[in-house]
């Protein structure tokens, strides 16, 4: 019985949820063209001189920690013999073309949650002046069918 009572509690929570992040405001996405690629290298591993490029509105992300050296990028410009390097292809990204608002909390989740919901891998990306959603490309019209519920495209 006090399952069943935690499982109902944790049903309603989560409806309200759902109703409150469709309330508020619309977040405005663009589609960026293109696969992307997520890429890790070795933590002390150099730039790459193929990264060193006009990006135009292209994502380029690099990120280097104890875990490795990751480079977000698009597809087409990742060699084929990269050696030492785990490359996972076929990510299509998606840009919050609102301003920051360093006050705002909860974008993410508004993004996470409704695709997790349907079994949608993400991957993160936060700048100080943008943030991304990558989304596996078969996967992507399904993201952006749900995301329609609560975001503008432009």
């Amino acid at each position: 019985m006090e399952i069943s009572k935690k499982r109902t509690k944790l049903v309603l929570m989560m409806a309200n949820l759902k109703a409150t992040l469709e309330e508020l405001p619309p977040i405005v996405l663009k589609t960026l063209q293109g696969d992307y690629g997520l890429l890790n290298l070795p933590s002390d591993a150099a730039i790459p001189d193929w990264v060193h490029r006009d990006a135009g509105d292209e994502l380029v992300s690099l990120t280097r920690s104890v875990y490795g050296f990751s480079i977000i990028c698009p597809d087409k410009w990742v060699p084929q013999d990269l050696a030492g390097a785990t490359h996972v292809a076929g990510w299509r990204a998606l840009r919050v073309e609102q301003p920051r608002d360093w006050a705002m909390h909860g974008l993410y989740s508004r993004l996470a949650q409704p695709l997790s919901d349907d079994a949608i891998s993400i991957y993160l990306i936060g700048a100080y002046n943008a943030d991304h959603i990558l989304v596996r490309g078969q996967d992507f019209s399904r993201a952006i069918q749900i995301l329609s519920r609560f975001c503008d495209f432009t």
